[in-house]
């Protein structure tokens, strides 16, 4: 995927000031003034210890006291209740935390999880119906609920009451006749918004046992911290604590069963911890239970005490995660075939493909995986008797919701936001779906938005050193709203490529001058990777430090490459008015005559080939021997 890379515009002169005044190294405050801690006190402030107290007061949320009376009645009441969770890793952290504050204080208390497949997401009436049977009298549901309306009202009809908590977005307004805590409730005073629904379900623990939310905090930081942190919230303000304190967590010696054993499972306990941990190590095996099955039995292991039950359900999520991961491997190799046969499906704005019987619970995470590839919104549809269930994922700079809803006349039921959408059709409008989405967002989007990458700094490869990067830990935890620090180090010469993985990845030799180093490019097969030796490039690197054999060492691993001085937005806007010329969307600034190359590029073609030893390439224009001008998408065209 082509990318834009953005440099913040940073004075080396407040570089030298800062680092004068805080003792951090030039390179640290380079990429402290590039995120807008640009003066001594800011950057005091981001280093100073945690103060947990700094956390919301739970009784800021609207709706807060009257959930908590209800929920406090029913324990008095000796009523029986049930948490009502969602099977993703936020719902289950969610459903864990408050099963365990609603125990902790006597509470006769049960939870539900819907299945996926057979229920789909939230509420559900023959959910509801079966509670009011088992004898509850009280829901609270956690990560879920703002939009169930009917099926609210249904459990109001049964005799049944209903306490919401939710952070998804408000559909129409607060539910009517229920107690509902959502920070983005209109009027809800809270101060900090973003946080997931095991944030919310956190706070109603310390409102109903009322504990300072540093208090509580010391016992349920792990679980609030992981469901936040894989539900891709953003860590700064309340979720920047969570994680913090987390992290704290998961490196001391106390720590809950269920933990314990994934990270024994996934072998990473006595190593370097991070917010990382949660969202590539623990995260992805909690969510593998409501993706492949049952997500019940992740909550059990989440609040059980007995660490040989817990190791049992952390190996079968495991397992499942595995299974997972080779399913979805084996989709992404369909659609790839896909592709070769039918090349122009990625000539559309929109991608959208299907096939028969694709695991539902994954095609989330492949059509994520096609926007990263190829930059554009993906629909992945998985059919089974004449229906099609899809899921959608989108680029930040187009909305995926109003786009499906624009042609939803095709569909049998959809729903979702701006990133992201869930979506029903038959099989015969699949086509008529794919072409009418992919003209709309021609119309809407007349040139494709550039993805950008944002670049901390241009460093030399004398900076890629273990004591600078061990000194950005001061912006930790990374995560959502808080990336990794991505680097560029330009005008380097490729040097070698060795394999590694049985050359599933690569490990690249780069030098310039007297200066050498290489980098990790995890998922490019030396064979694909579309470079020759003395190339040069622009490359852009993250950095680790990590221990092996009592050692520290650095490690960089390869986001992106490109040639040296290459601007992508000038190649992409000639392959949009390609693109446009072979669907036929001209306006008056179009001119055929711009998409014919010119002899200097002609001449370049030959020589390309001959190099990369590929007879078979085909460009709209070549701007540059040295490199595959038009994304790898469009080579069988």
């Amino acid at each position: 995927m082509l990318t834009k890379w953005v440099l913040p515009d940073v004075d080396r002169t407040i570089i030298d000031l800062l680092s004068k005044a805080t003792g951090l190294a030039p390179f640290v405050c380079g990429v402290l003034a590039g995120r807008g801690f640009d003066t001594p006190e800011k950057i005091t402030h981001l280093t100073a210890p945690v103060d947990p107290l700094k956390l919301q007061n739970p009784m800021s949320f609207l709706g807060m006291d009257k959930a908590v009376e209800r929920i406090l009645g029913a324990v008095w009441f000796d009523q029986k209740m049930c948490v009502y969770g969602d099977y993703d890793c936020d719902g289950v952290t969610a459903t864990a935390l408050l099963v365990s504050c609603l125990r902790s204080i006597d509470a006769d208390v049960t939870f539900y999880i819907p299945n996926r497949f057979d229920e789909g997401y939230g509420m559900n009436k023959d959910a509801v119906r079966k509670l009011h049977a088992e004898g509850i009298e009280l829901i609270v549901t956690v990560d879920n609920g703002i939009s169930a309306a009917a099926e609210v009202e249904y459990a109001l009809e049964l005799g049944m009451d209903i306490v919401v908590t939710d952070h998804h977005s408000i559909p129409n307004g607060r539910l009517p006749g229920v107690p509902t805590v959502n920070p983005h409730l209109p009027d809800c005073p809270s101060v900090y918004k973003d946080i997931a629904g095991v944030g919310v379900a956190f706070y109603l623990s310390c409102a109903l046992t009322q504990k300072q939310p540093e208090e509580l905090l010391e016992v349920y930081g792990d679980l609030v911290a992981l469901g936040s942190i894989a539900d891709v919230m953003p860590l700064t303000g309340d979720n920047r604590i969570f994680a913090k304190r987390g992290v704290q967590m998961l490196e001391s010696d106390i720590r809950r069963s269920g933990i314990q054993a994934l990270m024994e499972l996934a072998d990473i306990g006595g190593k370097s911890l991070s917010a990382r941990t949660f969202a590539y190590s623990l995260g992805p095996r909690v969510n593998a239970a409501g993706r492949m099955g049952d997500a019940s039995a992740a909550v059990s292991m989440m609040l059980t005490d007995d660490y040989t039950a817990a190791l049992a359900e952390a190996t079968r999520l495991c397992s499942l995660n595995a299974e997972r991961k080779q399913i979805e491997d084996g989709i992404m190799k369909e659609i790839e075939e896909t592709f070769k046969a039918f090349p122009h499906i990625l000539l559309r704005r929109v991608i959208v493909v299907s096939g028969e019987g694709w695991h539902q619970g994954v095609i989330g995470i492949v059509a994520a995986r096609l926007v990263e590839r190829y930059g554009k919104p993906s629909i992945v549809f998985s059919a089974s008797d004449g229906i099609a269930h899809g899921s959608g994922r989108s680029i930040p700079e187009i909305s995926l919701i109003e786009a499906v809803s624009a042609v939803g006349k095709h569909l049998e039921r959809f729903g979702g936001h701006k990133q992201a959408v869930g979506l029903t059709i038959k099989m015969e409008e699949l086509d008529a779906f794919a072409v009418e989405i992919d003209n709309y967002c021609m119309k809407k989007y007349p040139v494709i938005p550039t993805p950008s990458i944002r670049i901390d700094a241009d460093v030399a490869i004398g900076d890629l050193s273990i004591p600078n990067v061990k000194a950005l830990s001061v912006l930790e935890p990374f995560g959502e709203g808080n990336p990794v620090p991505t680097f560029v180090l330009s005008g380097v010469s490729v040097v070698d490529v060795a394999p590694l993985s049985r050359g599933k990845h690569s490990k690249i030799f780069f030098k310039k001058g007297k200066d050498t180093f290489q980098a990790l490019y995890f998922q490019m097969a030396p064979e694909s990777f579309p470079y020759c030796e003395h190339d040069v490039v622009e490359v852009l690197v993250q950095l680790d430090v990590s221990e092996y054999r009592g050692e520290e060492q650095l490690t960089a691993f390869v986001r992106g490459i490109k040639p040296h001085g290459f601007i992508a937005e000038e190649l992409l806007e000639e392959f949009e008015a390609y693109n446009r010329h072979l669907k036929g969307f001209y306006d008056n600034s179009f001119k055929r005559y711009s998409l014919l190359p010119s002899r200097e590029e002609i001449a370049r073609v030959p020589l390309y080939q001959t190099a990369r030893n590929d007879p078979h390439i085909c460009r709209v224009r070549i701007c540059d021997a040295q490199y595959p001008l038009i994304p790898e998408n469009t080579r069988h065209i």
